[in-house]
């Protein structure tokens, strides 16, 4: 049984990934500035830091209509 996804059609969010420590194998995932509970693996670890995001659409069926990212940005802080 597949559980309900947090993403709703037709409807706009915003997504923000945070990468604090890339030792720690995670990064931590925001959607209209609510966290999201459970933290993001990093699978393909660089040494260069992140590089790739992927998304996928997690239909039972065939997605004929895929989903739209409206822009994206990136924000390099040092602590």
């Amino acid at each position: 049984n597949k559980s309900e996804s947090i993403l709703k059609q037709g409807k706009w969010v915003e997504l923000r990934f945070e990468w604090d420590n890339l030792q720690s194998g995670s990064c931590r995932l925001l959607i209209d500035d609510k966290p999201y509970p459970h933290p993001l693996p990093i699978n393909l670890k660089s040494t260069s830091g992140i590089n790739y995001v992927h998304f996928q659409s997690v239909s039972d069926d065939e997605d004929t209509e895929g989903y739209l990212i409206e822009s994206v940005k990136a924000v390099v802080e040092s602590k």
